[in-house]
């Protein structure tokens, strides 16, 4: 019977700990939706978060490549160039 309550003991301290973590989640979805990021925005506001842990190999990967996109961009909207001059690799 103990070991019963020991182990209703230990689920409810799990639920107590995990509880204030996904109530920060929905806030943050919910300031994310009122605010209407962009998916680039979301991927870098979710990875700068104050998580006990860093962003994860995707998020990095997913940043990385929007920056090479928005360098890209910069290329193709610069008037003085011709597009002749632009090569993507």
């Amino acid at each position: 019977m103990s070991d019963f309550l020991s182990g209703i003991s230990n689920l409810t301290k799990q639920i107590s700990n995990n509880i204030p973590y996904q109530i920060k989640k929905l806030g943050e979805s919910v300031h994310t939706m009122v605010m209407n990021y962009t998916e680039a925005e979301n991927i870098v506001y979710e990875a700068t978060n104050e998580d006990p842990w860093g962003p994860t190999g995707p998020q990095m990967k997913e940043i990385a490549n929007c920056t090479f996109q928005c360098v890209v961009l910069l290329f193709f909207n610069d008037a003085e160039r011709s597009y002749r001059n632009v090569h993507l690799l």
